[in-house]
């Protein structure tokens, strides 16, 4: 089983988890723009951790802040639309390009399956 589902997918399914965190975060400092005393905040990804679980077989649970996988930071000063309008630009960019990247993945693994009938 493992031969079917490497680590390359395994990785790629964090990203993708760790995309949709980030999105979260920044959509959220987006729309708390006005709110007075708001700081804004981003999602890490523990790139230590990510290696422990690529040399694991296989995973329990999902991505997130609740396993640790994801940290969300807090920043410092206000919100800047600008830069945060460049950062969901650049986060939506990486989740598709993870997607992709799964989706080629899942492809290859169907030819393989063609192939064998």
């Amino acid at each position: 089983m493992d031969a079917l589902f490497s680590k390359t997918m395994e990785t790629l399914s964090l990203m993708l988890e760790y995309h949709s965190e980030r999105h979260k975060a920044i959509s959220s400092n987006i729309v708390n723009i006005d709110t007075p005393g708001y700081k804004p905040v981003d999602v890490t990804f523990d790139r230590e951790l990510v290696a422990q679980i690529a040399a694991q077989k296989g995973r329990s649970g999902s991505g997130g802040t609740q396993n640790g996988i994801f940290t969300i930071t807090e920043e410092e000063g206000k919100v800047d639309i600008d830069k945060e309008m460049g950062k969901l630009a650049e986060n939506h960019l990486m989740y598709n390009l993870s997607a992709e990247l799964l989706a080629r993945k899942f492809r290859g693994l169907k030819d393989v399956v063609r192939g064998l009938k």
